[in-house]
């Protein structure tokens, strides 16, 4: 049996180098694409959560007159658990259950267990005036809606740190830091954040545009009044 006249030609070195050029060439191009597709998308899933978030405490301050606290029962719950019944009309879960998808930002990377949202604690824990706290167990800072003054400038709720947040409490707060190198402030989306103020409208802040808005109101963006 007579074998084929085709004769198979190899590449030369030279072929392969550019090849291989070309491909790395094509890689440097749709790489930085891909990444800058993909932060895009986690920016705006985290979006979503946060109106998710709006919903279930427009509902919570409907139904309670005030804003959930750090513990909203006799049981150690915290208001991210307390909005479970306005966000997806379940019952609150136990301290111990596990985060619910709209409670983690998708852009913290490894630290997804972690919640990604931290709440101003001068809204749900910590009064602005000192002789306005009373602090026990299951008793916590009742801040109503009606109180709460200029809504479109003030805080609620914001991405928190990026990564390892340490403290049982601190896991669940925005810092309030004057600080914009301070490394509890967010950057995970494009160098910033993304913030819900009491008016119910989202903003996009990087450190430096929180830090400076929160000098220029002498903290007032995070104090409700």
């Amino acid at each position: 049996m007579k074998r084929s006249g085709l004769k198979i030609k190899a590449f030369t070195l030279v072929e392969m180098l550019v090849a291989i050029a070309l491909v790395a060439l094509l890689a440097a191009l749709i790489v930085p694409g891909i990444k800058t597709s993909l932060m895009k998308g986690q920016a705006t899933r985290c979006l979503g959560h946060l109106r998710a978030i709006s919903t279930g405490i427009a509902g919570y301050v409907a139904d309670n007159g005030f804003y959930p606290g750090y513990r909203v029962t006799g049981e150690p719950v915290y208001w991210h658990q307390a909005l479970v019944p306005y966000v997806d009309g379940n019952a609150v879960p136990k301290f111990s259950d596990p985060l619910l998808p709209w409670m983690t930002c998708p852009g913290r990377g490894d630290d997804r267990k972690e919640i990604g949202y931290g709440y101003n604690a001068y809204f749900g824990h910590v009064p602005p005036t000192a002789s306005d706290y009373v602090e026990a167990f299951g008793v916590y800072w009742q801040l109503r809606a009606t109180a709460v003054q200029s809504p479109s400038q003030k805080i609620i709720i914001g991405d928190n740190k990026d990564f390892g947040t340490a403290g049982s409490y601190s896991k669940y707060q925005i810092s309030r830091s004057g600080n914009p190198n301070n490394a509890n402030h967010p950057r995970r989306h494009s160098g910033g954040g993304n913030f819900l103020f009491a008016d119910g409208h989202l903003e996009w802040l990087t450190p430096r545009e929180l830090t400076d808005r929160s000098k220029a109101t002498g903290g007032m963006i995070f104090q409700p009044f």
